[in-house]
């Protein structure tokens, strides 16, 4: 059985090779971001895209999507590939 892994912040050049890597390895991969055209959206690695409302602009409503696809979508890992993001999630632990 795979895992189900969420990357966050799919736009920046760290999380498209995370998602590289973790595809190439057998897991499923979630490219999630707040922008429409982020480029982890087009890997062929994810299996799967998420957006989620602006950490800058509404905090509460970004993790409460991230949450959410959790629990909807059987995510086993959530890697956060921005500052903005680790912080939030953390304060949710």
């Amino acid at each position: 059985m795979s895992r189900r892994v969420l990357v966050t912040d799919a736009r920046r050049g760290a999380a498209v090779a995370m998602i590289r890597s973790l595809g190439r390895s057998g897991a499923e991969v979630i490219a999630a971001d707040s922008e429409a055209r982020s480029a982890g959206f087009y890997s062929r690695h994810a299996t799967d895209r998420l957006r989620y409302p602006s950490p800058r602009t509404d905090p509460e409503g970004a993790v409460r999507t991230l949450l959410r696809a959790v629990e909807q979508r059987g995510v086993d890992l959530i890697v956060p590939c921005g500052d903005e993001l680790t912080l939030l999630l953390s304060e949710e632990r």
